[in-house]
């Protein structure tokens, strides 16, 4: 289990875009929905100007306007289908193909009081 908040998302947002896209061979503009084709930067340079970013005041809207749209930054709640800015992460650690789940702490709370309910009529595996 893993707590991850929205300022994780915006401290670790270089090291991602990197790790997404290094080496960088091309560089050519992205196409960016929120900013259109103009003025949009290439991959090299959307990582530099991240780099240049201070990580403990940036805002998400900050990382959306380098990048061009706000899924480096966006949290669900896979549950309530909430944007959050925190959730519990719960299962393996999130790739395309993890079972993993993201829930906010509504839903944990809602769920907390009733999970070991009927205990004797259901097994939990540890």
């Amino acid at each position: 289990m893993k707590i991850t908040t929205q300022r994780d998302l915006i401290r670790t947002a270089p090291k991602r875009w990197r790790n997404t896209y290094e080496p960088f061979n091309n560089d050519q503009p992205l196409f960016s929905v929120r900013n259109g084709h103009s003025d949009q930067l290439s991959k090299r340079e959307i990582a530099d100007e991240l780099d240049k970013l201070d990580l403990e005041s940036a805002t998400p809207s900050d990382v959306a306007d380098i990048i061009g749209n706000e899924s480096w930054t966006r949290i669900t709640c896979d549950q309530c289908k909430k944007e959050v800015t925190a959730v519990l992460q719960v299962g393996e650690r999130r790739d395309y193909e993890s079972a993993t789940a993201n829930l906010c702490r509504k839903c944990v709370e809602h769920v907390y009081p009733h999970l070991f309910e009927n205990s004797k009529a259901h097994s939990i595996r540890k």
